[in-house]
């Protein structure tokens, strides 16, 4: 049976994603995007970001994980940077010490950060080659 990837034993993941080729690099783009839940990250996202966002993960159990740890494990399992805006997060009331707890099986990546952002009022953008973590603009 597969190993269950956690923040504890992130280092014996199994699943990697597949490698791209040396020659391919990611290609930047002036337009922002986050899927709605439940979808692939659009087409005008750069193929390199767009494939490790949609790599899934077979199965990730959190329990009072910091986020800046959870999202620590995403960059190490799928080889792209995050970045948190602190000051926007601590002006919602939030902290990068905030406690994650989260059960999927098969989720992507996208799908993931999505699961622990839309609860906390926040959202990605993917910007210059990084995926950026700031608070959902309100409607």
């Amino acid at each position: 049976m597969p190993e269950t990837p956690s923040i504890s034993d992130a280092p014996a993941v199994n699943t990697e994603p597949t490698p791209l080729a040396e020659t391919q690099s990611p290609q930047t783009t002036p337009r922002e995007t986050a899927p709605e839940p439940g979808k692939q990250v659009e087409e005008s996202v750069p193929a390199v970001i767009r494939q490790a966002m949609n790599t899934r993960l077979p199965a990730l159990d959190l329990d009072a994980v910091p986020l800046v740890d959870v999202l620590e494990f995403l960059s190490d399992f799928c080889k792209l940077k995050f970045a948190v805006d602190d000051a926007a997060l601590t002006a919602i009331g939030g902290s990068p010490q905030d406690r994650v707890d989260l059960h999927l099986k098969n989720a992507t990546v996208a799908e993931t950060l999505q699961s622990i952002l839309e609860p906390r009022k926040l959202t990605y953008r993917v910007r210059n080659g990084e995926v950026l973590i700031l608070p959902r603009p309100e409607r």
